[in-house]
């Protein structure tokens, strides 16, 4: 947000996040695609240290955890957005963690292999995807290239960068 912010020029931003639905013990064994998005608000002051920007964004997010079983379409349903086909109604930027270990999905008398899909469409303006890698976060970045130039987007990770090594 802060990134996005900074080159926006904007100070209230929201973001979408994918959440797995299985806080329910009985959805636990259930195999299929449960997942949820959140959208989380962040609203930047710029004279505010970055500490309690952290602790703010948080909060939002534990919020936002603690109502991840309404389901997002009554959430649009519900705030009824200025709608456009052109782009998502409550953000355009969505952070995607997976931080399920590779190799965690193992259903006895299968083999398993991830395999990775190339679209060659992003859904959204930006995607951001982060996986924990041993010692290290991977990210890679999804992006409309009608919208931004792979030079606008290296300049704005490099942005990110700079923020990760000050922080």
């Amino acid at each position: 947000n802060i990134v996005l912010g900074r080159i926006s020029g904007q100070k209230d931003s929201c973001v979408g996040t994918a959440v797995a639905c299985r806080g329910a013990p009985a959805s636990e064994s259930v195999v299929g695609y449960l997942v949820n998005t959140l959208v989380l608000r962040t609203r930047l002051q710029w004279t505010q240290r970055f500490e309690e920007l952290l602790s703010e964004v948080r909060e939002v997010c534990l919020d936002a955890y603690a109502n991840q079983d309404l389901p997002f379409e009554q959430v649009v349903e519900a705030l009824r957005p200025e709608r456009s086909l052109d782009h998502s109604p409550l953000f355009q930027v969505m952070l995607t963690m997976h931080n399920v270990p590779a190799g965690a999905f193992r259903p006895a008398g299968l083999r398993v292999q991830p395999c990775g899909v190339d679209l060659h469409a992003s859904k959204f303006d930006g995607t951001l995807y982060a996986s924990q890698a041993a010692e290290a976060i991977h990210i890679d970045v999804e992006y409309d290239a009608d919208l931004f130039s792979t030079d606008g987007i290296e300049r704005l990770m490099a942005g990110y960068l700079t923020l990760i090594v000050a922080v």
